[in-house]
């Protein structure tokens, strides 16, 4: 079974849903602001989610395991100061890791963003150390782009282009 099928998600639309469910080295992956303590980073997500739905069209996604529904995480974008630019960030708790989850669900967030035309290019960054975080990232189609500071934290940045990703995630007009 491919990890795209492993995982069913819904919007984040209201209250309900617990973003604390990330791990506090998990973190790091939604750094928002320097210096910021986890629940500093933790509070402005989900304060702000809603805010980039209305905005952008995007947000934040609960991962949910198909069998049972329980949470497993989260994948999502936010603008990042770019909109047509968006970051993608994902979280899945420890017991659920090495099963796909991850993958499946940024997999779906891509084609999402892809299938209207407003998204030029999406991002990613992780710890230089986060050999799994990497693994996600190239197989979801994002290539390396660069060492660089993301939030104040020493990161490699993955990027996948609109006009890089398969036929199959490209807005086509009608």
């Amino acid at each position: 079974m491919s990890p795209s099928t492993q995982l069913t998600q819904g919007f984040i639309r209201g209250s309900g849903f617990d973003l604390r469910l990330a791990q506090a080295g998990e973190i790091r992956a939604v750094a928002i602001a320097a210096g910021a303590t986890a629940t500093d980073r933790l509070d402005a997500l989900e304060a702000n989610h809603l805010e980039w739905w209305n905005a952008h069209g995007y947000g934040v996604w609960i991962v949910a395991n198909p069998g049972d529904g329980s949470s497993l995480g989260w994948c999502g974008l936010r603008p990042n100061g770019t909109p047509s630019e968006p970051e993608l960030m994902y979280v899945i708790v420890p017991s659920a890791r090495g099963r796909g989850f991850a993958s499946g669900a940024a997999q779906r967030i891509i084609t999402f963003a892809f299938s209207g035309p407003h998204i030029r290019s999406i991002w990613a960054a992780t710890d230089p150390s986060n050999l799994a975080s990497q693994k996600v990232m190239q197989r979801v189609g994002m290539a390396f782009e660069r060492h660089g500071q993301v939030h104040g934290l020493e990161s490699v940045i993955y990027r996948i282009h609109r006009s890089d990703a398969p036929d199959s995630l490209r807005y086509r007009p009608e």
